[in-house]
């Protein structure tokens, strides 16, 4: 039992309520729909294990589908191609300010008012922050365009006629994430993921499509095309409708205020966090070339592999999270959710994931984009450090949820400020080059991981039990970074032929996962780590099942 457990006859906050029965319809509406999703009472409740279990595997159906898309599409586009795209990804992650942070408190306080049963404030914020969000994108959208083609002339076309397209685009795509947003605030989370999938086919198949008609534009092509296939299927399976749409248009200028408020505070720490993970693509950009952007590039989207994982779990929980504290106001009862589920991810999820790209990633590099081999040792180091990274979304997400918004800001400024002087120096001053970017990139990780669980941990169990809680944790980095280095090292890279480097990739996992036994055995005795995979495994199975048997 973990120090966080209440006690041997406790009952885990993953494993949550009673699972949903068989023929349950998560994704429709029970009773009269008058206030849309979030204004409607839940049905009966699946539990935490299910809900992870549901969004990890489609996050990582859609990641290997997407995995293989991006293989294809950096083929097609080239370095350069890539680095442009790279560049309108953060140029459109940074254009969410304009809601002036009312769609972040959107998701936030949704959870919050129904864990009160207050359905009718819940859907009165839903509304009033998904309808301010989508003109306030529109308004931008028209703005960049107007400018890129009034002052652009000077421009790379890619930049110029890029901006353009997020610009026409962004209020579509913007529909989309509310959607996404709203079904994982009120904890439908099987018709989200299943809209995941579809839209990582879509990437797969109908964007790099796209991609080989129109090189660099197919690109946005595409994301408008998954986004449509994505509404699409949740109104054709009776989530949403023209009569009973998510949301409703409409504004009401107090909850506005009280979103704002909420909200402002957390998208200033969001495009911050945003910033510290992407200022080492801005320093590479600005002081080496696009084509080094794009080798770099690549590593950063392989760590999202890893990223997935905790991602997913921390979405099945930061509704219940925001539910149970909005109930009780109680700050230590989130402590449960944090501490079980990063001993969890650190003993035995995280590292296999890290592992696996860590030895495959560069048999495909290899093989299927050898003009991108220079990013492999990149990939080598990024991969490791994201072992770290993958712990910062659980504290964070309780410091959200108990409204330590301020404090996050400092915290991730001070983040921000270590990643930036550390890549400056490292690429700027030291000239280490894109290599010398990704270990300034991985000690700054480490340094977010210990404000954050520091912080976030002692406003939930105290400071003596937060510390040691966080040198098991580093304990568990230290070891599967050394498991890693000295299996590299003693059986060689491995490059030659596919069907050699590939099983040389396969021996090394292997390796890998005897040296993780301990860590395993840990996690079983503690946390029951094995029996859970178990179980959502066949949760997982059992819902494929009775699907093919519809």
């Amino acid at each position: 039992m973990t120090d966080d457990a209440a006690g041997p006859a406790a009952r885990s906050p993953l494993e949550g309520g009673p699972p949903a029965q068989h023929g349950e319809q998560e994704g429709s509406l029970p009773g009269p729909a008058v206030a849309g999703l979030a204004g409607t009472p839940p049905g009966r409740q699946r539990s935490a294990i299910d809900d992870a279990s549901v969004i990890t595997a489609a996050a990582y159906a859609a990641q290997v589908l997407t995995f293989f898309a991006g293989l294809i599409q950096k083929g097609l586009l080239g370095p350069v191609g890539t680095g442009y795209w790279a560049l309108m990804q953060s140029f459109w992650q940074i254009s969410k300010v304009v809601s002036a942070g009312a769609f972040d408190g959107t998701g936030r306080q949704i959870p919050l008012y129904r864990g009160r049963r207050d359905y009718a404030g819940a859907a009165a914020v839903s509304d009033t922050g998904f309808s301010f969000s989508l003109v306030a994108m529109a308004v931008l959208g028209l703005v960049v365009t107007s400018f890129a083609l009034a002052f652009g002339s000077d421009w790379a076309p890619e930049i110029r006629l890029g901006l353009v397209l997020l610009g026409v685009t962004g209020p579509l795509r913007w529909l989309g994430d509310a959607h996404e947003v709203l079904l994982h605030a009120t904890r439908r989370f099987r018709p989200a993921s299943v809209a995941t999938v579809l839209q990582a086919v879509v990437a797969l198949t109908a964007q790099t499509a796209l991609v080989v008609a129109f090189g660099f534009y197919g690109m946005f092509a595409g994301v408008v095309l998954a986004t449509l296939v994505s509404l699409a299927y949740y109104a054709r399976i009776g989530v949403t409708s023209l009569r009973r749409p998510a949301f409703r248009f409409r504004v009401e200028r107090s909850r506005l205020g009280e979103l704002v408020a909420f909200g402002l505070p957390i998208m200033v720490f969001g495009q911050l966090w945003l910033l510290f993970m992407g200022i080492d693509v801005l320093i590479i950009a600005g002081f080496i070339d696009v084509e080094s952007l794009g080798y770099y590039a690549l590593a950063v989207s392989v760590t999202s592999y890893v990223m997935h994982l905790p991602r997913s779990v921390g979405q099945a929980l930061f509704p219940r999270m925001a539910e149970l504290f909005g109930a009780t106001g109680d700050v230590s009862s989130l402590s449960r959710y944090v501490g079980e589920a990063q001993r969890l991810l650190a003993y035995m999820l995280v590292p296999v994931f890290v592992a696996g790209a860590y030895f495959a990633i560069p048999v495909l590099i290899r093989h299927a984009l050898p003009e991108f081999e220079p990013a492999i040792d990149v990939v080598h180091i990024m991969v490791a450090g994201s072992f770290i990274m993958a712990l910062c979304s659980l504290p964070i997400k309780a410091m959200l949820t108990a409204g330590r918004r301020r404090a996050l800001i400092v915290l991730v400024a001070l983040c921000l400020g270590v990643n930036a002087s550390a890549n400056y120096v490292a690429v700027a001053v030291l000239e280490k080059g894109i290599e010398g970017a990704a270990v300034a990139t991985v000690a700054s990780y480490l340094f977010a991981f210990l404000v954050t669980s520091g912080y976030g941990l002692t406003m939930m169990i105290g400071a003596r039990r937060a510390l040691a809680h966080i040198g098991e944790l580093l304990l568990a980095f230290a070891y599967v970074c050394g498991a890693l280095w000295a299996i590299e090292t003693l059986v060689g890279d491995g490059a030659g032929p596919l069907v050699g480097d590939a099983a040389t990739a396969a021996a090394k996992l292997a390796l890998f996962l005897v040296a993780l036994t301990p860590w395993l055995i840990v996690a079983q005795v503690q946390l029951g780590g094995l029996s859970r995979v178990a179980a959502a495994l066949r949760s997982v199975l059992g819902a494929l099942a009775r699907r093919r048997g519809r």
